[in-house]
């Protein structure tokens, strides 16, 4: 991910599109792919909808150029465990589509919010990746070499079981990530993160979460509304959060 210096505005100048489109920028690189939409089919897929849904094949390349997709897969007990958070622009799916599989019984990707996408079908991608754009493998190899690193750390911090230290390196990870710096070592990510979708990704129930946040806020090291989480002491998470992160 690209990280950007801006000076903070106001929420009430912002119209929510605006923020997904101005802040949630995880790879400049991948916006190269913007000069051939007019060759893909453009999806828009309603909040709640289903990008992906289970055991669907998997034969178009998605970008998703407009708002959050989660990525998620059904334990073997029943419960939702989300393995990826899709911001604009990212690619979708992409390791079904290069594997040529379908999406197992368990697994799914569902928009958050209203979504646009462009699906690339396997003609197009082959041409893009042989002689109109090359330079498009490199960027793929980085995005899926990037996933599998955040991959295996995700599976190390499972293994972690105290609640504070995993919801302070999921906040960390996720503002950093996709958040926007402000001045004072202060970051703030625009947009809803519920303590369940939070409880969802980290494998812990929701209670659990909802106890580390409020603590958090209590003891002034964060500040959380609907459409906002603001980290107000980002040396404090820092040094929480002692795993190297690879951002995309």
């Amino acid at each position: 991910m690209q990280f950007y210096d801006k000076k903070e505005t106001p929420m009430s100048d912002r119209s929510s599109n605006k923020e997904m489109e101005y802040f949630f920028r995880q790879d400049d690189r991948l916006l190269l792919l913007s000069d051939f939409l007019d060759k893909a089919e453009k999806m828009q897929v309603k909040k709640g909808g289903n990008i992906i849904a289970s055991c669907q094949p998997v034969d178009h390349l998605y970008y998703l150029t407009k708002g959050i997709a989660h990525h998620s897969i059904l334990t073997p007990q029943g419960k939702e465990r989300i393995i990826h958070v899709l911001i604009a622009p990212s690619l979708c799916a992409e390791s079904l589509f290069f594997l040529g599989e379908s999406s197992d019984s368990s697994e799914q990707i569902v928009a958050k919010t209203d979504c646009t996408l462009y699906r690339f079908d396997r003609a197009l991608v082959d041409e893009l990746l042989t002689t109109t754009l090359p330079e498009l493998n490199r960027v793929i190899i980085n995005w899926l070499s990037t996933l599998s690193l955040n991959a295996n750390h995700q599976v190390a911090d499972d293994l972690v079981k105290d609640p504070r230290y995993r919801v302070c390196k999921f906040i960390y990870k996720y503002v950093l990530e996709y958040g926007h710096r402000l001045e004072n070592n202060r970051y703030v990510f625009y947009g809803k993160l519920s303590h369940y979708d939070i409880s969802k990704y980290i494998g812990i129930n929701r209670v659990s979460v909802s106890t580390v946040m409020r603590n958090l806020e209590v003891e002034g090291l964060i500040n959380k509304t609907n459409d906002k989480l603001e980290i107000l002491d980002m040396d404090y998470f820092e040094d929480m959060c002692d795993l190297p992160f690879q951002c995309l």
